[in-house]
């Protein structure tokens, strides 16, 4: 199996803008996946803020309860359905 990401752990996630010491380890996180050609998902966003700083650290993707909570099968259907309509 081949390793193509990186996340990061909604753990470093949590008090971001808050703990130099988050920032440092998500930054470096980035800086490591970069180097080893890997994408970066940060899990647990719940602040469009925390977004943002991750977008501008060079995360490439995020997830968490701001865009959407967990979903059945059905209920993702129906979530797809709204935001494309």
């Amino acid at each position: 199996m081949q390793v193509d990401r990186l996340k990061i752990d909604r753990s470093f996630i949590t008090g971001l803008l808050l703990q130099d010491e988050n920032q440092a380890i998500v930054r470096a996180m980035i800086q490591i996946a970069r180097s080893l050609q890997l994408e970066t998902l940060a899990e647990g966003i719940e602040d469009p803020r925390v977004a943002d700083h991750l977008k501008a650290l060079g995360c490439d993707g995020v997830q968490g309860f701001w865009y959407c909570e967990p979903l059945s099968a059905a209920g993702l259907e129906q979530w797809l359905q709204r935001r494309t309509a």
